[in-house]
């Protein structure tokens, strides 16, 4: 009995509350938003579910159907019952714009900005809005402000998406939308290269190196898109100026970057040493041996099998004349009759097909030579280190190369 009467008594209370609940409710729906007693109990979370997230959807299509100022009156309600809100101040915002007034629409955005000044989905609608109204001034403002968050890094192409939209001068986006001294630059600068957009992307890279903000990571990619775009001379300009203050003699004397190795390779510039990692040939700077300055480049083959190896080499960009190529060698124990050597050859084609002789047995430094004239039609030439495969029983090759004061001159 006692647990009969106390189902009974928690059945009234909870019809009893249900009931006062409804009741709250109409009166809510009824008053004035502006009401402080509504506010309070909205605050006290009594507010009856009208502006739900699935409701406030509801709301954003009245315009669509034909109502924007039966749209504007609900979000004027939703406003009043949560006046600190970013997202309220937003569709009021939105809601004064379908009507056209651009007065109001513009106080509602800003005080929307006031309320959520770092809040993603704010700073995006505020930005749409600014650039539908006619001011693409005022939606670069709060672009660059996403830009300057790193918190926010995942949205920044996005962001440039908008900025490929706007019908701004792409000065004008660099100058004002890009925070300076920020990862945003070249983040930009690889937005314009994986859209394989070449004016865009060197106007950016131009203006990242004003600004000082690149780094090798940025200066590769930069380079190689250029090659790509068979833009060779563009590509070996931006890549002199980069690196003049390391390598000061880079197309002056010597057209082969870091050619006595005295740098770490930086990747991924194709006009650097590129060295593609095989399990079959161990290739590395080393101290142990050199010629001239503190470093040389060693090659050690495993005698795993019977490799045919190119994958040490360096994109070289030349102008029509005779060029003189220079390498100093020396070896250890190489195995086979196709031991490894150099092989120079134009990317357009067979015009340039320069071979040395293969390196075989121990030898102490020695140079290899090769004169060859490169015609108009070729602008790039690929050197590398080249194994051809043997034909003979005895061919998995093994031993070790060292190379050194490597040059290109003419």
């Amino acid at each position: 009995m006692p647990t009969l009467a106390l189902r009974r008594t928690t059945g009234l209370l909870s019809g009893v509350l249900l009931l006062a609940l409804g009741a709250l409710g109409m009166w809510i729906s009824k008053s004035s938003y502006n009401s402080g007693a509504v506010q309070a109990f909205c605050r006290a979370w009594y507010c009856p579910d009208e502006f739900s997230v699935e409701r406030i959807f509801q709301l954003s299509q009245k315009a669509a159907l034909g109502d924007p100022a039966g749209q504007l009156r609900d979000f004027q309600r939703a406003l009043a019952a949560d006046s600190a809100s970013a997202y309220r101040w937003a569709d009021v915002g939105d809601s004064e714009f379908n009507l056209h007034d651009l007065t109001r629409a513009q106080y509602a955005y800003r005080q929307a900005l006031a309320n959520g000044p770092r809040s993603l989905v704010i700073l995006q609608r505020a930005a749409n809005f600014f650039f539908e109204a006619g001011l693409p001034v005022e939606a670069t403002m709060q672009l660059r402000k996403i830009l300057s968050d790193p918190a926010l890094s995942d949205s920044y192409d996005t962001v440039f998406l908008t900025y490929s939209r706007l019908g701004l001068p792409l000065s004008q986006i660099l100058s004002e939308g890009i925070p300076p001294q920020t990862k945003a630059g070249a983040r930009f600068l690889r937005f314009w290269i994986n859209r394989g957009k070449e004016p865009e992307a060197r106007e950016t890279w131009d203006w990242l190196r004003r600004e000082g903000n690149v780094d090798d990571s940025d200066a590769g990619s930069y380079v190689n898109f250029l090659l790509g775009q068979h833009e060779p001379a563009i590509a070996q300009a931006a890549w002199q100026s980069y690196t003049q203050g390391e390598m000061p003699t880079y197309c002056k004397t010597n057209w082969v970057f870091n050619g006595g190795f005295e740098a770490p390779f930086r990747k991924p510039s194709e006009l650097d040493w590129t060295i593609v990692p095989r399990p079959e040939v161990n290739v590395e700077r080393v101290k142990t041996e050199r010629v001239d300055g503190s470093w040389a480049l060693q090659l050690r083959f495993h005698a795993l099998q019977n490799v045919g190896y190119r994958e040490t080499y360096q994109m070289v960009v030349l102008t029509p004349g005779t060029w003189h190529f220079s390498a100093r060698i020396k070896t250890q124990s190489i195995t086979t009759d196709q031991g490894p050597h150099f092989h120079l050859a134009s990317i357009e084609g067979k015009k340039v097909d320069v071979w040395t002789e293969p390196e075989k047995g121990s030898a102490d430094w020695h140079r290899v030579e090769a004169s060859f004239l490169v015609g108009p039609a070729t602008q790039a030439i690929r050197m590398e280190v080249l194994r051809s495969p043997s034909m003979q029983f005895d061919n998995k090759i093994s031993g070790t190369m060292w190379i050194d004061d490597v040059t290109l001159s003419h």
